[in-house]
């Protein structure tokens, strides 16, 4: 397995766990207090319109939370230098 490959398998693991996360929040939203939607009404904004804000604020956070993390970073540059050089140079991934 190439250092490419090495890495879309990595992304594809951590983006499955990164959905997990935010799949098992949004489930939990569901039993959230939304008192908070008041203050949406007062601003006029609709209430699925305000469930939609407080579902995407959840996502961006996991998203930033697991973008930012050590971990992928890691693991990408162990695939990269326990990766026999290519026969022929440099190579880009």
């Amino acid at each position: 397995m190439t250092a490419k490959e090495k890495i879309f398998l990595l992304a594809g693991s951590y983006a499955e766990r990164l959905k997990n996360a935010i799949d098992g929040r949004v489930a939990e939203m569901q039993a959230d207090d939304v008192s908070h939607y008041l203050i949406y009404r007062v601003l006029g904004i609709a209430e699925a319109e305000g469930h939609l804000i407080d579902v995407y604020q959840n996502k961006g956070r996991f998203l930033y939370k697991y973008a930012g993390s050590p971990f992928p970073l890691k693991n990408r540059c162990f695939c990269l230098f326990f990766e026999p050089p290519p026969p022929h140079g440099e190579q880009m991934v």
